[in-house]
């Protein structure tokens, strides 16, 4: 994330997600599902980190946020996800799937 958008969002604040079914919503997409849980308490920004505005929230630059991620494998071939890692990228697999039918 860029340092202007650090100074709203905690990226780690992610792990704290422990709903089930916290990304099965039909309404909110996955970008600002992330940035509700990843947005400071104190943050007063209107600014998003993934999210495509105010509308739904998909995630934005899609493109740009696959290539992160893959470079990303791609300079790490030895790592490996935790299984809390793996548990969140099926939960995300599981409603953008169930959001595309």
């Amino acid at each position: 994330m860029k340092e202007s958008t650090t100074q709203s969002y905690d990226i780690a604040l992610i792990d704290q997600i422990s709903e089930e079914n916290y990304f099965d919503h039909a309404e909110d997409g996955i970008g600002k599902l992330i940035d509700a849980q990843i947005k400071k308490p104190k943050s007063t920004s209107s600014k998003t980190a993934f999210a495509d505005g105010i509308g739904v929230g998909t995630i934005k630059y899609k493109l740009d946020f696959c290539r992160e991620i893959i470079k990303d494998f791609d300079e790490n071939p030895d790592w490996q996800p935790t299984p809390k890692a793996t548990e969140l990228c099926e939960r995300i697999f599981k409603h953008i799937e169930k959001c595309n039918r």
